[in-house]
Order: structure tokens, then sequence, then C-alpha cells
């Protein structure tokens, strides 16, 4: 099966081993590449590809390029127009959710206006990968953790622990968040493209607690029970891990 990474980061790299075990695999870097270049790309293929959509930066700040942003989405409009996909899988945010105490599944509400612009990015691309006639698998990614990313809640988590740090605690930190090791992620990955799973669905492997209780596990302070903060727990309907294989925890 040949698979195709749109766009590189942090995870393309450590997904492609995973995936390589048992696929031809190629990753194609948005930055770097010409529109011309994905142009030739899109019109000369012959055989069906599975693409996965990694352009999206992590975050939108001050340091962003915009103009990665429009690349990525005319590089959409190029696979939108060809005949030869056989799905396209795009890397969206479980933080689109309406936080809620309870577990959060596919079918749950999403947010209806937000002021986040990564997350106003995130819903406008979905809208527009479910507007066409492609089979997309659109996966609402919780925070990912084991890939070598250093400006992230879990990086600071780990250095802290690896250089017996205490990690302070700041205003939000009852916050309740989901999250996955990159490995998981991977397998569960591996399963909707084996599956082919199409439509939305939770990349999750059940685990979730609040920011305050991981960095209280690093400062070796008693936990508090999340019970009755909002955030998102989740899980999913559409493909259930532990029938497949034991998370790293």
């Amino acid at each position: 099966m040949e698979i195709v990474f749109l766009g590189a980061g942090n995870l393309a790299n450590p997904i492609k081993i995973f995936l390589s075990k048992k696929n031809n695999v190629q990753i194609i870097p948005l930055r770097g590449t010409k529109i011309s270049e994905f142009e030739e790309y899109f019109s000369n293929f012959k055989r069906e590809k599975i693409f996965i959509d990694l352009m999206d930066p992590n975050r939108i700040d001050i340091n962003t390029n915009f103009e990665l942003i429009k690349k990525g989405n005319e590089v959409r409009q190029l696979v939108a127009n060809s005949i030869k996909v056989k799905q396209y899988i795009y890397f969206s945010s479980a933080n689109l959710y309406v936080p809620k105490i309870r577990e959060i599944y596919e079918g749950d509400q999403i947010l209806d206006q937000t002021q986040n612009k990564y997350l106003i990015m995130k819903k406008e691309t979905e809208i527009f990968l479910k507007s066409l006639s492609l089979p997309v698998s659109i996966c609402r990614v919780p925070n990912i953790w084991g890939h070598t990313s250093e400006t992230s809640f879990f990086s600071d988590l780990i250095k802290a622990y690896k250089n017996k740090l205490k990690i302070e605690y700041v205003k939000g930190d009852e916050e309740v968040l989901s999250y996955i090791n990159i490995l998981d992620l991977s397998k569960l990955l591996d399963l909707i493209i084996q599956l082919n799973i199409l439509g939305v669905v939770n990349l999750s492997t059940d685990n979730f607690n609040s920011r305050y209780n991981l960095k209280a596990n690093i400062n070796c302070h008693k936990n508090i029970e999340p019970i009755n903060q909002k955030g998102i727990r989740l899980f999913s309907d559409k493909l259930k891990w532990e029938k497949f294989f034991k998370r790293r925890r």
C-alpha cells in the first residue's frame, strides 16, 4: 500500500517508521516543495494512494508562517481534483469539542464559536474536506507525547522528570486534557487504514487527567480527583483500541 504524508512537522517521521513496516511510505514536506511540484505530482501519479494531511502548524502565534497555511489549502484543493485518492486522512484537534465533565465521543457537540485562531483553522478545514466527494477520515487528536517536540506541555513534563526538577503550577491547571503516546497513535492510524474507517474518528486510548495532577506526579504531590472539572475526556465509538493492543502509560 502506498501512503503519502503531506507535510512533515514532528509527527510524520515517527509515524512513518511504524507504517513503513507494512507499507511504502513517502513524506512530501510542505516547506521547500513548490506548488508547481505538487501540481505535477497530483497530475501524474497513476495508482491509488492514501494521503495523511499534516500540513497545519502546531499553533498559530506571532511566529506562524501564514503563507504555508495558504499553501496547504492550495494543496488540498489539488487533492480535491484528483481521482486517485484511496483515503484522505486529516489530523484535526480534539479541542474542537465543547469541554464536558463526561466522556466525549464522535457524536458530541463541537464549539460553535471560538476566538482561538488555531481551532478556527481546524474547523474550517474540516468543513472543506467534508464537502468533497473523497473518502475522508477526519481524526480528532488529543495531546501527543513521546515524539521529539520540545515546545509542548508534555515535553516540559518529561524534562522536569528527567532532570528531577519541580514544575510550576499555573492558572488553568485544573483543566482536564486527553493525551496519547505517538506509538499508540500510529497503531490507531494503521487500523483506520486497514479498516477503512471514514468520517470523524477520535484517536484515543482513553487517557486523561488534569494538568495539575500531571504536574503533581512530577512534583511528588498528592493528586486531586478532577471529578467536577470540565475538559476533554476523549473516547471513541468507532475505534476501540483495547481490542487490538495494550496502551503505553
